[in-house]
């Protein structure tokens, strides 16, 4: 799954991470695989076509820390549902 560290690269193929059931998504925590501790880094993938992945939420409520958030589509494809914002 993943090179030594002493390389100082860390590879891994999103199938070899582990998938968790989380709100009726497969979830993997690519932060914890890859010991990644600075940033967050989470996968999803929708066990149907057409699957909600990311719930509904707020970036500046309370508890979230005022966080931004990235999203990148590996395969398939992907639409936000608004509102949402363009910068």
């Amino acid at each position: 799954m993943t090179l030594p560290r002493d390389l100082g690269v860390m590879i891994a193929h999103l199938d070899e991470v582990e998938r968790l059931p989380v709100n009726g998504v497969a979830w993997r925590s690519i932060r914890h695989a890859l010991g990644v501790t600075a940033v967050g880094i989470n996968g999803y993938t929708a066990l149907t076509v057409g699957d909600e992945l990311i719930e509904p939420h707020a970036e500046d409520s309370p508890g979230s820390g005022r966080h931004e958030e990235l999203y990148l589509v590996v395969s398939g494809a992907a639409w936000p549902t608004p509102p949402f914002e363009y910068w």
